[in-house]
Parts: C-alpha cells; structure tokens; sequence
C-alpha cells in the first residue's frame, strides 16, 4: 500500500500512510515522493511491507519505522514508531534486509 525508493542515500515514501509506515511523522497519504524524516543520508536498501517498513544503511544498521503491534520493529517495544529508529541487539554489520506479510521484518 506504499512504496519506498532511495535517490543519492536519501529515502523517500509515498502511498498509503496508516500506521506511520511512511516515516513522514504522520499517518498522512502521501501522493508524491516525501522525504522520510531523520536525517539519514547513507542509505542503501529499503523495503516496505503493509503496516511498517525497514531500512538498511550502507554502514550496516538497520532502521525501522511504522506499526509495531508484534514487535517487528525489532526496537524491544510493541509501540509504533512515525520516523526511523535502530533496532537493538548491538549488531552493526547487517548486510540485507526484508520485509513480510504484514508483521515481521527479517535481516
């Protein structure tokens, strides 16, 4: 239901913006590219799914963001989260990420 696409290692989203799974900071639909908010400018793979969407950077972390009712955010809370946030776990060096159906993220 949205989509996500990188220029230059800057994110963008746009689609559908339920459950903060657009990064934007607001449940908002999004008809045109937005930049996802953060500041993070060394990314190198996104992946979205329905509720939430991950992002992987080119130094290796992992960054999460949207509806996190299982904990597929991978940040140690079942809260939502409107823009990026790391995982926990302590690994830096991630080299792939995807997303599921609806609610877990795999890395």
């Amino acid at each position: 239901m949205h989509s996500l696409g990188i220029v230059n290692g800057v994110a963008y989203a746009w689609g559908f913006g339920g459950y903060n799974s657009l990064g934007v900071g607001n449940t908002s639909n999004r008809s045109s590219p937005t930049l996802v908010i953060g500041g993070i400018t060394n990314w190198s793979k996104v992946s979205a799914t329905y509720k939430h969407s991950v992002g992987l950077t080119s130094t290796g972390l992992i960054y999460t963001w949207g509806n996190n009712i299982d904990g597929q955010l991978g940040d140690g809370t079942i809260t939502s989260r409107p823009s990026p946030v790391t995982i926990i776990g302590g690994i830096t060096s991630w080299i792939d990420i995807n997303t599921g159906d609806l609610n877990h993220t795999v890395a």
